[in-house]
């Protein structure tokens, strides 16, 4: 058994062999998670004694960070938009930038928070983004699909977590695949793989060797996805629909020029928090 302020300098001590860690916040986090209990009261608790079962685990969670495994994945959880959502290895860790989707779609819509649409997601992953847009907007209906069925596992727990059993439905798809052609939508978001399949292992060892390589991989100039997007959506998209996706460093010019070669035109692009265009909002061109 050891005290808790013991426990948590010999954790901030191993977490600080990790580069990217937050060793100090994220020692508390790993303690809260195991013990129950508040995170801000740690470092004000006096004589609190953890059992050895509880130091073990600790220990083994500290040690799997210092190894580069993300946070997030540890506890099995991460905030997004103001809400806590289930994770694994399955999904990719959410990161603060995907929320500039969220508040890009917002700020389309927000003139009118009871309109009715219908949203779909190409790989739903967590279900963070789409589950984020149906808590702020009430009426809308949604479609999550991905390939991964791990992966719609975990959103169905989301789904579950948020009472959304009613208005979002989960498919497994191979992008539009098993979509029926019956369906059309008001809005396609997604954040697809975009990173150069060369330059994954370029990546930080958290993302490269633990986030799943299916979710990060856009082929040879990481921009197949967008192309089988552009390709497509027309098909299932409504008149004036909108296309809203998130696009990795620089590569807006070329995702513009592949959507405006079919039939769709640019209509805002939006920054995340380093003023990188992170955003791009597209709409099909009536004919």
């Amino acid at each position: 058994m050891i005290d808790i302020k013991q426990l948590l300098h010999s954790s901030v001590d191993k977490l600080k062999k990790n580069p990217h860690s937050n060793s100090y916040l994220e020692a508390r986090l790993i303690i809260a998670e195991i013990l129950a209990i508040d995170v801000n009261k740690i470092p004000i608790i006096d004589n609190l004694i953890v059992e050895d079962q509880k130091v073990e685990l600790i220990t083994q969670l500290v040690n799997l960070r210092v190894l580069g495994k993300p946070l997030a994945y540890l506890l099995k959880k991460r905030e997004f938009w103001g809400q806590v959502f289930v994770v694994d290895e399955s999904v990719l860790d959410p990161r603060p930038d995907s929320e500039t989707l969220v508040e890009l779609v917002y700020n389309i819509f927000s003139n009118n928070l009871g309109q009715k649409k219908m949203l779909l997601e190409l790989g739903v992953g967590s279900g963070c983004l789409i589950i984020s847009l149906l808590n702020i907007f009430k009426n809308f209906q949604g479609v999550g699909v991905d390939i991964s069925r791990d992966a719609l596992k975990i959103a169905k727990q989301n789904l579950d977590r948020f009472n959304l059993e009613n208005r979002l439905e989960l498919l497994c798809s191979n992008m539009f695949q098993e979509l029926p052609s019956s369906l059309k939508f008001d809005i396609i978001i997604s954040n697809p793989p975009y990173i150069p399949s060369q330059d994954i292992i370029k990546l930080q060892n958290e993302v490269a060797k633990f986030e799943p390589r299916i979710a990060l991989d856009g082929g040879a100039d990481g921009l197949d996805f967008y192309r089988i997007i552009a390709e497509n959506s027309s098909l299932f998209l409504n008149k004036k629909g909108r296309i809203i996706l998130e696009i990795g460093y620089g590569q807006d010019h070329q995702v513009k020029e592949i959507f405006e070669k079919n039939n769709f035109k640019f209509i805002n692009s939006q920054k995340d928090l380093s003023g990188v265009i992170r955003v791009l909002d597209f709409e099909i061109n009536s004919l």
